[in-house]
């Protein structure tokens, strides 16, 4: 089986929070900010990938947490080899943790489950950045049986 290993980036709190005066101040106190290392995770596009790190030895999955990857697929729909430019600096960011953590835990003879650690560095490395426009929520519709309000 051959892994992709497209990556996207996703908010935890997403940037319309940081615009509104009081829940800036309440995410700030709690140690959130717009761009900060604790408001984004990173994710594989492919679900194969991903699945094939979920299942990968414990200490390949803290290795992973630790660089700010979580183990679902993004859902994402881009082309292979392309992020999403807003992210630019978060996936370098991701990219410089997975060299920088390497040391710390010893994952010569890991089970890896597939999951090949220099592909996936060569990939973050010749990823091109493309302008994804921003797609509106989903507006809510009522069902059949709801009554108007």
């Amino acid at each position: 089986m051959t892994l992709q290993y497209d990556i996207d980036i996703s908010y935890v709190m997403p940037p319309e929070a940081f615009t509104d005066s009081g829940s800036a101040e309440l995410l700030k106190a709690s140690g959130f900010a717009l761009n900060g290392r604790s408001n984004y995770i990173a994710k594989f596009r492919d679900p194969q990938t991903a699945a094939a790190l979920a299942g990968a030895s414990p200490r390949v999955k803290a290795y992973f947490k630790t660089c700010g990857f979580v183990f679902n697929p993004s859902g994402k729909v881009l082309p292979s080899g392309a992020f999403d430019e807003r992210f630019d600096g978060q996936l370098s960011d991701v990219a410089s943790r997975l060299q920088e953590n390497l040391h710390q835990f010893h994952l010569k003879d890991q089970m890896w489950n597939e999951f090949d650690l220099g592909a996936c560095i060569v990939s973050i490395e010749n990823a091109k950045p493309i302008e994804v426009p921003a797609i509106a929520p989903p507006r809510r519709r009522k069902r059949a049986d709801q009554k108007a309000v």
